[in-house]
């Protein structure tokens, strides 16, 4: 069975210029596709790259039935004491296989020990020379 990733499920085409066509649904503030406005529901360029990270960070490997590959296997990390040198890799990995990622500029993970809840929050910089912050809240 050929895995569908999630770029290539939304079009990703690459050009001669060796620059990326990409449309990729966009996310409202609940993480949820956006549907009802036809092409507006949709990023592209350094958008399109943004959200595809985005949906890496928040995406539980195994959970999504188009491609069950895709995503950080997060249960690895969510107990005590995890590999945080294994989780670093495991995410940076992912996003930099996140077509038209150039770069990992900067990586942190946030942990309140308190309300039992991590923020990770990196940025990177796509084929477009944008350098974009995203994080997984």
């Amino acid at each position: 069975m050929k895995h569908i990733h999630m770029a290539e499920y939304n079009q990703a085409i690459r050009t001669q210029e060796h620059q990326i066509k990409m449309r990729v649904r966009k996310v409202d503030k609940n993480h949820d596709w956006t549907f009802g406005q036809g092409l507006n529901n949709y990023a592209n360029k350094s958008d399109a790259i943004y959200f595809s990270v985005k949906m890496i960070l928040l995406s539980v490997r195994n959970d999504w039935f188009l491609d069950l590959e895709h995503g950080i296997n997060w249960f690895d990390y969510w107990r005590k004491n995890p590999d945080m040198l294994a989780m670093e890799t495991d995410v940076k990995t992912n996003v930099l296989g996140v077509e038209g990622v150039v770069r990992i500029d900067s990586y942190e993970v946030s942990i309140n020990p308190d309300n039992r809840q991590s923020i990770i929050e990196l940025s990177y910089t796509d084929i477009y020379g944008e350098k974009r912050i995203v994080n997984n809240n």
